[in-house]
């Protein structure tokens, strides 16, 4: 094993890994490339309980929701913002503040989303819906995706200065098919 919450005997992965950790005390974004299962949030996780950013880790798949659905849930809302809304809801940037902000399937937001994430991560300002007070958040990005982000790009789905603002430092894990030697310590 090589970290308690993120499990791999690979040489390659744990060399990856190894170099991932050097930049976790750091504010350097983070992008996390592999298939579906291969422990992506895990190895968040242990980036950011290396940061020492005090505030939270905060996860989000951003492919779990809707567009006006994953709205609310980043930027929260004032009460009574849309039906529904019988109470004011802080949004996970709110939740992430001086800790970490994990965007699974970071590539599946709409371009519309794209852009409004895209100026939060850049002022660190945002506003909940319905509101016209702005919000403040100081939180680390990682991101997550199971496909490759320049091939998202050039198919229009994902947006190039987004991409540039969220990878500062990429890491793929491979398949688990690929990592046999992890198998034995996974069942374990």
């Amino acid at each position: 094993m090589f970290e308690s919450a993120f499990v791999t005997e690979d040489p390659e992965l744990r060399a990856a890994v190894t170099e991932a950790l050097r930049y976790a005390p750091t504010d350097l974004p983070v992008m996390i490339l592999g298939p579906s299962g291969t422990g992506k949030t895990s190895l968040a996780r242990v980036i950011h309980d290396r940061s020492g950013r005090a505030g939270a880790f905060v996860a989000i798949n951003c492919s779990a929701y809707t567009e006006d659905l994953l709205e609310a849930e980043l930027f929260g809302y004032r009460k009574g913002a849309f039906t529904g809304a019988g109470e004011a809801r802080k949004g996970r940037l709110l939740e992430a503040h001086k800790g970490t902000l994990f965007l699974d399937e970071i590539g599946t937001m709409s371009p519309n989303m794209q852009m409004k994430l895209l100026k939060a991560i850049e002022e660190k300002t945002f506003h909940p819906l319905d509101s016209e007070r702005a919000e403040t958040s100081d939180f680390r990005v990682i991101s997550a995706t199971l496909e490759d982000p320049t091939d998202l790009i050039a198919r229009g789905r994902m947006r190039f200065d987004l991409f540039q603002r969220v990878q500062g430092y990429t890491i793929n894990i491979k398949p688990l098919a690929e990592r046999t030697c992890d198998l034995f310590p996974l069942i374990r």
